[in-house]
């Protein structure tokens, strides 16, 4: 390899980690220039409030974009930190619930993939998401699953999984029992790990 080689090599790797961590400090602003995607205010202060702290609840109506933005969210997490300390764990009360984010995380893969090909981005998002919920590397290695597990099994539900950059996520957690959130804030626990609960908040006796 020539100089110039080594030197392009270089530059290029340079300018590669320079955008993940811009990238990796402001979300909004990947999620307009990555995805080509703008939010609105309270999207924009989910993304934030991600960004900033542990635990993350929202409590919205319906129709307003809230799996929407937690796709957006989890695209997000996976593509700005290293592949190998990632995971992304998300549950719901029900399996159809559960599919509303996976279906919103296909769409966003697709669409990264296609502004990849049009040369609007310098690379698509990782691997591949199956039709069971489970997002892998081109190895085949899990960055991320979605579980609605049964009652008799929700301890047990994602037990050992943790990794250095883990984000945890109930949807509709208005419906989810102490053991389906205890579950999952059991492996949301490293500093750099995340816990993201949306709902609408139907039942204020809920846990």
């Amino acid at each position: 390899m020539s100089l110039l080689e080594v030197a392009k090599s270089v530059d290029g790797e340079l300018s590669r980690q320079f955008r993940q961590q811009k990238y990796k400090d402001d979300p909004v602003l990947w999620c307009r220039e990555y995805l080509g995607l703008d939010v609105w205010r309270a999207q924009r202060e989910i993304m934030y409030s991600l960004r900033d702290n542990r635990n993350t609840a929202v409590a919205a109506g319906h129709g307003v974009g809230k799996s929407h933005v937690s796709a957006i969210a989890i695209a997000w997490w996976v593509d700005v930190h290293p592949q190998d300390k990632t995971y992304v764990a998300t549950t719901a009360p029900s399996s159809s619930q559960l599919g509303i984010i996976w279906d919103q995380l296909r769409k966003l893969h697709a669409l990264a993939k296609q502004r990849w090909k049009d040369g609007l981005v310098d690379h698509p998002l990782p691997g591949y998401i199956t039709g069971d919920n489970k997002w892998k590397t081109a190895l085949g290695v899990e960055l991320g699953e979605g579980r609605a597990p049964r009652v008799e099994t929700i301890d047990a539900a994602f037990q050992g999984r943790h990794a250095d950059y883990l984000l945890a996520v109930g949807d509709e957690a208005v419906g989810l029992s102490q053991g389906h959130l205890e579950a999952l804030g059991n492996i949301a626990t490293g500093p750099a790990n995340r816990q993201l609960l949306i709902a609408n908040p139907t039942n204020p006796g809920s846990f």
